[in-house]
């Protein structure tokens, strides 16, 4: 018995040592998250576009660095406000997504991914395209040619053996123009991405890659996913006037709504949409009824000193 506590004491010493080194080394890892904050804000707030350019190169040395560490994947980065951070819902795709605006009123885009694929964690840097370059609705494009954006939300889909990451996103584009998208994209087999998939049905025979909404720049435009309807829905745009159709300063939302609703392998355009009820609007809906309003019992006037009449009991 004595020869079994012998053997026994110094096992769980090792075992006591090996658990406090890890714990100090997980503790000591510095994902350096406050000077990433500095550096986002020098990026967006810098005075001339050059310091602008020398913040954002900084920024990606300290990232690179950063995500390379082991346990980047599932670090939260609370403390960092400025930097878009998000996760698909698989845990396979995180991506770090930022803005570089010029005085100019154009913008850059850059984004970092770490590609999760068979319990390996890669580093992938998007090289965006540049910010005159035109994206095309029907073009499929890699890391070397990103139509860069800021992405806020990734709904994942499968379809077969393909997992879609349907990626929403903005674009500053310039002072006249802004642009919102729905891109998709699709991590290879080989570990590779692209960006770009033929899953939007609409009524013309036309399938694209991604969806681009354009409208001026004064304006605003909602872009947003219902989980509960699985719907991406979106303001339909139109022109201020018949006579600026493709002149898409001019482009705003014109208080009606359509939707993608996801139908198994693709995302299928339903025009009209009721955005309360997840049903298809007609034009009934939007008619009047004049004798029904004359009838209605009359509403407070603050300007009249008698109160209203009290509406006949039934």
């Amino acid at each position: 018995m004595m020869t079994l506590k012998k053997i026994k004491q110094p096992l769980l010493l090792l075992s006591l040592c090996s658990f406090l080194y890890i714990s100090a080394s997980a503790q000591s890892t510095d994902f350096k998250e406050d000077q990433i904050e500095e550096l986002c804000f020098g990026v967006l707030n810098a005075s001339i576009d050059q310091e602008r350019k020398q913040f954002n190169q900084t920024l990606k040395s300290v990232l690179q660095e950063v995500l390379k560490q082991e346990g980047a994947f599932s670090h939260p980065f609370k403390n960092v406000k400025s930097l878009g951070v998000l996760t698909s819902a698989d845990s396979n795709l995180r991506l770090f997504n930022w803005m570089i605006p010029y005085t100019n009123g154009t913008y850059d885009y850059e984004c970092f991914a770490l590609v999760k694929q068979e319990g390996e964690v890669n580093l992938v840097e998007l090289e965006s395209l540049t910010s005159d370059s035109s994206i095309s609705e029907t073009s499929v494009y890699d890391t070397q040619s990103w139509p860069g954006a800021l992405y806020y939300e990734i709904i994942q889909k499968e379809s077969k053996l393909i997992t879609y990451y349907t990626l929403l996103g903005w674009d500053g584009k310039d002072r006249l123009i802004n642009q919102k998208l729905i891109d998709v994209l699709e991590i290879k087999r080989d570990g590779s991405i692209s960006f770009g998939a033929e899953i939007f049905k609409s009524n013309t025979l036309n399938r694209a890659r991604r969806i681009m909404f354009r409208y001026g720049d004064q304006n605003r435009m909602k872009l947003s996913y219902n989980k509960d309807l699985d719907w991406i829905i979106f303001d339909h745009l139109s022109p201020s006037s018949p006579n600026l159709k493709g002149v898409y300063e001019y482009y705003g939302a014109d208080f009606s709504f359509d939707a993608y609703k996801w139908e198994g392998n693709h995302w299928r355009l339903h025009s009209d949409v009721d955005v309360d009820k997840g049903l298809q609007k007609k034009k009934r809906d939007f008619k009047v009824d004049k004798d029904e309003i004359l009838n209605e019992p009359d509403v407070y006037d603050p300007k009249r000193t008698s109160p209203p009449p009290e509406p006949e009991l039934k």
